[in-house]
């Protein structure tokens, strides 16, 4: 029987060497040699390291180096800040040198003590551009008078006026007030900072400053004179401090604090429709002065529209005079050359139609012969209805109730 089982177990090893060709191959355990790097690693890719068997150089192992990451050094200064531009400063990353960081360096500015220092100092500078202005702080106790007063700041920057465009600061003054006329047709200042001890601003402080961009209104402001940004055709935003009492803004259009009255919307803004707010019960003398709006919203409330309100507003179109509004100030659509169409939702009293608050006439309202029109059946309080006539519109078109 013994002998049996080994004749079959012999048996069974020859037919399974016959059928594999070999001897079974003995297991071993791996002896892994050291790890290599095979791929680097980057900043931003990881690597690959690798080791092998010792016993079977077929068997081997991979894992992954980290990223190194960014290794910047310092910031060098590659091109530096002048009185007109930003400068750069970069830097470079130790490990990969194509790898730059860049960030800007602030514009140099000037502080002026005086108005004769500033005029020193912009004389020996070269002229720019509106795009370019220089960035003056004027750290004055007055600003001299009117800007046809010699020694004025207003005079000094009049005086470069087209050649040297500045943006002026006057955080750093211990003015209390901008006169009358104090920048009247500094055609180069580009935009201008009022601090938050000054109370008023006079009239035509700002007139035709046509460069004038932006403007910025502290703290303490509690009184605009007239035409104070009058024909500021560049003019985009009049910022407010959130914290002044007497006035605000929204989307850079100025109004008094609680919004009843809208004062001035910056000629230079380049949206073609506006509606003006709820809540506002008068519109400004100048108001909306020479923009290039087609399209305003009057909403009911409003009671008084003030002089010359519209005012070379030669693209607008049409216009709707709500039933709420009680007078219309002299002139106040006056070169409006597109205007064709004019819709009258009611009555206003002829004695409140083209006078100012001082009851003095300032002319019609509107070119042509739409007063008369208007007036022709109820000479007292005028007939409602829309009133057109052919564009381009001038003194002499004539009008027609529909």
């Amino acid at each position: 029987m013994k002998h049996t089982r080994a004749v079959f177990a012999s048996t069974a090893a020859i037919f399974a060497l016959a059928l594999t060709g070999c001897p079974p191959e003995p297991e071993h355990v791996h002896q892994w040699g050291a790890w290599v790097q095979t791929t680097a690693p980057t900043c931003t890719e990881a690597g690959v390291e690798t080791r092998t068997c010792a016993l079977d150089a077929t068997h081997t192992e991979t894992r992954d180096i980290a990223a190194l990451g960014h290794n910047y050094g310092n910031w060098t200064v590659t091109t530096p800040a002048t009185y007109t531009a930003d400068g750069i400063e970069t830097r470079t990353c130790s490990h990969d040198a194509t790898y730059k960081e860049t960030r800007p360096i602030p514009q140099l500015f000037y502080t002026a003590v005086s108005a004769t220092n500033l005029e020193t100092w912009l004389t020996n500078q070269p002229d720019n551009t509106a795009e370019t202005p220089y960035i003056v702080k004027l750290n004055v106790s007055e600003l001299g008078g009117s800007s046809d007063t010699a020694g004025s700041a207003g005079y000094v920057l009049k005086a470069n006026n087209n050649t040297k465009y500045v943006s002026l600061d006057l955080s750093g003054s211990t003015i209390t007030s901008i006169g009358n006329s104090a920048f009247s047709y500094c055609i180069s200042l580009t935009s201008i900072t009022i601090p938050d001890d000054v109370t008023s601003i006079g009239n035509s402080a700002f007139d035709h400053c046509y460069g004038l961009a932006s403007v910025t209104i502290g703290t303490g402001v509690t009184s605009i004179g007239n035409n104070a940004f009058f024909s500021c055709n560049n003019l985009t935003a009049i910022d407010v401090n959130p914290s002044n009492t007497a006035y605000s803004s929204t989307d850079g259009v100025l109004y008094n604090k609680n919004k009843t009255a809208l004062i001035q919307y910056p000629a230079g803004k380049t949206e073609s429709a506006f509606i003006i707010p709820n809540g506002i019960t008068s519109i400004g003398i100048y108001a909306f002065f020479s923009s290039g709006l087609i399209s305003v919203t009057i909403p009911n409330g409003v009671t008084s529209i003030g002089d010359a309100v519209f005012y070379n507003c030669y693209s607008l179109a049409s216009i709707t005079i709500p039933n709420s509004v009680t007078s219309i100030g002299g002139q106040t659509f006056d070169r409006c050359a597109s205007l064709a169409s004019v819709t009258f939702q009611g009555t206003i009293p002829a004695d409140n139609f083209g006078y100012d608050s001082y009851g003095n006439y300032w002319g019609s309202p509107f070119n042509g012969d739409l007063q008369a029109k208007f007036y022709a059946t109820d000479s007292a309080n005028g007939t409602p209805g829309t009133y057109t006539t052919t564009a381009p519109v001038s003194d002499s078109s004539v009008w027609t109730k529909q």
